[in-house]
């Protein structure tokens, strides 16, 4: 069995003409442009991929260091 991971997320919102504002990244389109995330995940998932990321990066807030 060959197990394919999804591809960069951030990269195919942009050439969708996403924005990915400094700071928020792909946290932006989870917010904003849903639609968006889901035909990259659709798109993935059409080429084949069975493992498929969440686009979580930026979601939560750093924690501080002490």
């Amino acid at each position: 069995m060959t197990t394919w991971l999804d591809g960069p997320i951030g990269t195919q919102l942009a050439a969708r003409g996403v924005p990915l504002p400094a700071g928020r990244f792909t946290a932006w389109a989870v917010a904003h442009r849903p639609d968006a995330l889901a035909e990259v995940h659709a798109g993935w998932a059409a080429a084949g991929c069975t493992v498929h990321r969440a686009a979580t990066f930026r979601t939560t807030p750093r924690s501080t260091p002490r």
